[in-house]
């Protein structure tokens, strides 16, 4: 398994752990590599981690500086009632405050294991979008995480 893999699979399996049992204020259903499991769940909220970019950059003979970028999708609330827009805006803010909060705490453990030279957040974008009549409060955290290899 490469190490692109092993950091998404570690990232799932972490926000796998986000449940009000574990002292959040979401219960996430489902987390995946797959996009078409976002919109095939039928409990929410669920999420996906899609890999992105990665910018390598010769350093010595035979190492590189790679940088990964990791994008966090996700699906909070459904509605056909339009006038739920602010429960959705509600549900979107409360979704990305666990999965900060999720990264965050685990972020030393995140850097040990794949010997990070840095990882941070790059962007939080709460979205409310109309797909087939439905009302959809969704969610994308970029995150960028730097290696050597």
């Amino acid at each position: 398994m490469s190490t692109r893999e092993q950091i998404r699979d570690w990232f799932i399996n972490k926000l796998k752990t986000i449940t009000r049992a574990n002292g959040y204020r979401n219960d996430v259903k489902s987390v995946s590599k797959s996009l078409g499991d976002l919109f095939n769940v039928r409990s929410l909220p669920a999420l996906v981690v899609y890999l992105g970019t990665e910018d390598m950059q010769k350093s010595g003979e035979i190492f590189y500086l790679r940088t990964l970028n990791i994008a966090i999708l996700g699906v909070s609330t459904t509605s056909r009632d339009t006038n739920d827009s602010g429960k959705m805006v509600d549900a979107n803010e409360s979704l990305i405050d666990d999965i900060i909060r999720c990264i965050n705490d685990n972020e030393d453990e995140l850097k040990s294991t794949f010997n990070l030279t840095r990882a941070e957040f790059v962007s939080v974008e709460p979205l409310i979008v109309i797909d087939e009549g439905f009302l959809l409060g969704t969610i994308q955290i970029n995150y960028r995480l730097v290696y050597v290899q």
